[in-house]
């Protein structure tokens, strides 16, 4: 039979064991345990979130910051998806920040990938609602949906242009064709030699559009260029050297002595004017006299010999 002694012993042993096993409990998930968390939820519209399961975490740039506590469809729209995360408490989250559905090696689970954010953007308050993002393969599978859609409308296409309607209209457009070029086949060939001489002359010009840029060049890789633009600033250090205050003050002085010289001219122009029609004026009256006098000696000769005795 077991006696007193080694039942306490045995007790003993049961309750250290215990303690060293709280401890130990206490020592591993006592952080997680005494850990604080900030809720967020997520709500994805038209998304399937197969593979992401309660308990799965949740990362920001690759780090375990938190895990999904709850997956439910929303009750008054059946289209979308709420997912509730808890995230380690004072963990930053922005405004802008994006909740993507991430696929974790080839099992086929997925993850919460919170991407985004900038620092110049506010901080979401826990309780709020984190902006949901599209995932590669939601995005490739969306893509392949829409090439899918546009290559049936390719193939419908091709059926309705190979019906036989089609067919025969198509049949009878290359016949057209045909007889068009059979028809036409000297203008064809006449419009292809003219299509060649033009190209030719238009190669031709554009040889002589390069020998003109060759020499071009070779003119103005030239000196005579430099010799020129030398010459140029010679002048205009020349010009820059001369006193044009004093030259344009020379040429001021000079037209008003043309000025002066020029209104003396009038003045002495006026008054031989005068005097050249007082001369007028007495030879007219020198005429009229000469005038009255001729014609009383033709009227009576004897006036002469009158006077001549008077």
């Amino acid at each position: 039979m077991v006696g007193r002694a080694q039942k306490i012993r045995l007790g003993i042993f049961v309750t250290l064991l215990s303690v060293l096993m709280l401890a130990t409990l206490i020592f591993i998930a006592g952080d997680k345990l005494m850990e604080k968390w900030d809720y967020y939820y997520i709500t994805y519209s038209d998304v399937s979130v197969n593979g992401l399961q309660v308990g799965g975490q949740v990362r920001y740039h690759g780090i375990e910051i938190g895990k999904v506590e709850e997956i439910k469809i929303v009750p008054d729209d059946v289209t979308k998806i709420r997912v509730k995360i808890s995230i380690t408490q004072g963990t930053p989250v922005k405004t802008d920040t994006e909740a993507h559905l991430v696929l974790v090696g080839i099992t086929g689970l997925k993850i919460v990938e919170l991407k985004g954010g900038s620092n110049s953007t506010l901080l979401l308050k826990p309780g709020s609602e984190i902006i949901p993002g599209v995932s590669v393969l939601d995005n490739l599978s969306g893509k392949a949906e829409v090439m899918a859609e546009k290559l049936e409308m390719i193939m419908n296409n091709i059926l309705a242009i190979t019906d036989s309607d089609n067919q025969d209209r198509i049949s009878s457009i290359l016949t057209s064709v045909d007889t068009i070029l059979i028809t036409n086949r000297e203008p064809v060939n006449n419009i292809i030699v003219n299509l060649d001489s033009t190209t030719a002359e238009l190669t031709e010009l554009l040889h002589s559009s390069n020998e003109i840029l060759a020499r071009l060049n070779s003119i103005i890789q030239s000196s005579t260029i430099d010799t020129m633009l030398t010459n140029f600033k010679d002048v205009s250090s020349e010009l820059a050297d001369l006193e044009i205050a004093d030259l344009i003050d020379q040429m001021n002085l000079t037209a008003r002595q043309i000025n002066s010289t020029v209104q003396k001219i009038d003045l002495t122009v006026l008054r031989s004017q005068q005097d050249l029609l007082d001369t007028i004026t007495s030879m007219r009256e020198a005429a009229d006299y000469l005038e009255d006098f001729s014609r009383r000696i033709s009227e009576d000769p004897t006036i002469l010999l009158r006077g001549g005795r008077n």
